[in-house]
């Protein structure tokens, strides 16, 4: 879910422009994608990566936006599409229950939905989880049952249903419903689910503390965090997410002390970055704004560093393969302001969601 921000962002832009006509050539291609087979996520979805490329030239090559340049590179993504369309599978797709509840739950969420993309996943889950099982738990030769990663599975079926992805989606679509209680019970689920060996649960703990923070279930939460810790005294996720729960309690005493504690030595790292933005809010709130200011510089030096990183890697790479939100520095959103993607919740509860 790490960059479901960003993502959602772009697909505004694209949608601003399908709405509106401008330029006509994102609404043309829309359709076509659809005409192919597409769904309408992954029509957006498709578009959105010729936007990132369009982002990425204006950015790291001060170039202006060229239309025209746009509209050929739209005009070759509906191409390339036919091109690799395959009829067979096309067919086979209509049959398969589960990629045909993924298409459902993201046209409900593009459509703001949320309830109704909760409803149709949970239809689905015991399927999906029977479906890992059976497929891909090997039982090896000492008995022991080998369990997969999510992103194996992903890259074993082309990223068909891009489970990883999904399913890092759904735990915040649990939490914007307001379905706690199935929140926990969906993140002990696929913590259970999948191996956490090459990849990290990180998220799902996370969340787990974080229903119960918003089930008033105070206690259990800062236990959960604080046996976390004794274990995994650096672990970046779970002070930042710990801090947020203290934060929406507006427990700002006891998040000062956690913070003194976790954040004053770490050193000024991409991975520190949001723990120097829930630092500088803790402060504001107190009202030391000295000691805010200087976590204000530790996040300005983190996103001055990223963005050398962001671009240096592209450039490497020949191609922008990830865009970070930070190489154009955002104008501060608080926990409880609005939404700025429109979707009429908090921003904690939306876009915010997990930082």
């Amino acid at each position: 879910m790490a960059n479901l921000r960003l993502k959602k962002q772009i697909i505004e832009v694209i949608d601003n422009q399908i709405n509106a006509n401008d330029p006509p050539c994102t609404k043309r291609t829309f359709l076509q994608l659809q005409e192919q087979g597409c769904s309408k996520q992954e029509a957006k979805e498709k578009i959105a990566a010729v936007v990132l490329g369009e982002i990425y030239d204006i950015l790291s090559d001060g170039k202006k936006f060229d239309e025209k340049k746009y509209e050929l590179k739209l005009k070759e993504l509906v191409e390339d599409n036919y091109i690799f369309d395959n009829i067979v599978q096309a067919f086979g797709d209509e049959k398969d229950e589960i990629l045909q509840a993924k298409h459902k739950v993201y046209d409900a969420l593009y459509e703001n939905k949320t309830t109704e993309a909760v409803r149709q996943f949970v239809l689905v889950w015991d399927k999906i989880k029977q479906w890992v099982i059976d497929e891909y738990y090997v039982i090896g030769a000492d008995g022991i049952v080998r369990k997969p990663e999510a992103i194996d599975i992903d890259d074993k079926t082309e990223f068909r249903y891009d489970l990883y992805n999904w399913l890092q989606d759904m735990e915040m679509e649990f939490s914007n419903a307001g379905m706690f209680q199935e929140r926990i019970q969906f993140c002990k689920d696929v913590i259970e689910l999948f191996a956490w060996q090459e990849d990290s649960s990180d998220n799902y703990r996370t969340a787990i503390g974080e229903a119960l923070n918003d089930m008033q279930n105070y206690s259990e939460c800062d236990n959960l965090f604080e046996a976390w810790l004794e274990d995994e005294p650096d672990n970046p996720n779970c002070i930042n997410i710990y801090l947020f729960c203290l934060m929406e309690r507006e427990d700002f005493e006891k998040a000062k002390t956690i913070a003194e504690q976790y954040i004053t030595n770490a050193p000024c790292i991409i991975e520190n970055e949001m723990l120097f933005i829930r630092a500088q809010e803790i402060y504001e709130a107190i009202g030391d704004h000295e000691k805010a200011m200087e976590y204000q510089n530790k996040i300005n030096q983190c996103q001055g560093e990223y963005n050398e990183y962001v671009l240096k890697y592209a450039s490497e790479n020949d191609e922008p393969l990830y865009f970070g939100e930070t190489v154009v520095k955002e104008k501060k959103i608080y926990p409880n302001e609005p939404c700025p993607c429109g979707s009429g919740k908090k921003y904690k509860k939306c876009c915010g969601k997990g930082k």
